[in-house]
């Protein structure tokens, strides 16, 4: 058969848990240096926060690793470290850093609510950071991911993720817009409540979930997760309920 002649119903699909826009940015190999960029104080406090966590000898996985950045700081903790991610661009930046660690890694480009290459107790840790939770559409996919978290941690692995808080938005005219009818949203419990649209990052829109505290420490205890903590990760203001995002850490069970 000729490559013209291919039926027309045989197509390409989006991986499950990705939206066009969150694939687009993906394939852009300038988007993981201007992500980088952007974020550098906010990835530094992240990163920061894992390494606190970590253990001698920890297996991490890094859920959405992008170009590396936690990886590269992790490895010398960890007997090996693994980074998972949907952009080839992101996953290259991520083997530089590696090869220059001389620590055992793995990168492999899956989309993250599709982990069933990855072994079941596998990971003493598993990081999922800079809101990678949020861009993980729809709600079911992101479920399909938390399961997938729960079922490669060993027994008594961490789970560590940040994730923007809802709140933060009163902060900005858009942001209290957004909120009003964020809340009319989940009234009517509609599919697209909690999803925000960034007005300086359209790449982004509308797959950045927020969350409350009780809401993403109600989320992880649904998806079978034990000794949830939730910490503030504050922004300008100092007031642990306006801050920027959260910091989670909860445990598989035993």
């Amino acid at each position: 058969m000729k490559p013209d002649s291919v039926p027309s119903d045989i197509g390409w699909r989006l991986p499950r848990g990705v939206s066009r826009q969150v694939w687009d940015r993906a394939a852009d190999p300038e988007a993981v240096l201007r992500d980088e960029r952007a974020a550098a104080d906010l990835d530094n406090a992240d990163i920061a926060w894992v390494l606190g966590q970590l253990s001698p000898g920890d297996r991490l996985v890094d859920l959405g690793c992008g170009g590396g950045r936690l990886l590269e700081k992790a490895a010398p903790a960890c007997t090996m470290v693994a980074g998972v991610d949907v952009s080839w661009p992101g996953l290259k930046r991520a083997r530089e850093r590696m090869d220059q660690t001389n620590r055992p890694s793995c990168l492999i480009r899956a989309d993250l609510a599709e982990l069933n290459a990855l072994s079941t107790g596998a990971f003493d840790v598993a990081a999922c950071l800079f809101s990678t939770l949020g861009m993980i559409t729809p709600h079911d996919s992101r479920s399909a991911f938390l399961g997938h978290v729960r079922r490669i941690l060993k027994p008594g692995g961490r789970f560590l993720v940040h994730a923007h808080n809802r709140w933060w938005h009163l902060g900005t005219p858009a942001g209290r817009h957004w909120l009003l009818r964020d809340c009319w949203m989940r009234f009517r419990s509609a599919p697209e409540a909690g999803y925000f649209r960034h007005p300086d990052v359209p790449a982004h829109a509308p797959t950045l979930a927020h969350y409350g505290r009780k809401e993403l420490t109600t989320l992880l205890r649904a998806h079978g997760f034990v000794n949830v903590s939730v910490a503030p990760v504050h922004g300008p203001t100092g007031k642990s309920w306006l801050a920027y995002g959260w910091h989670a850490m909860a445990t598989a069970p035993a």
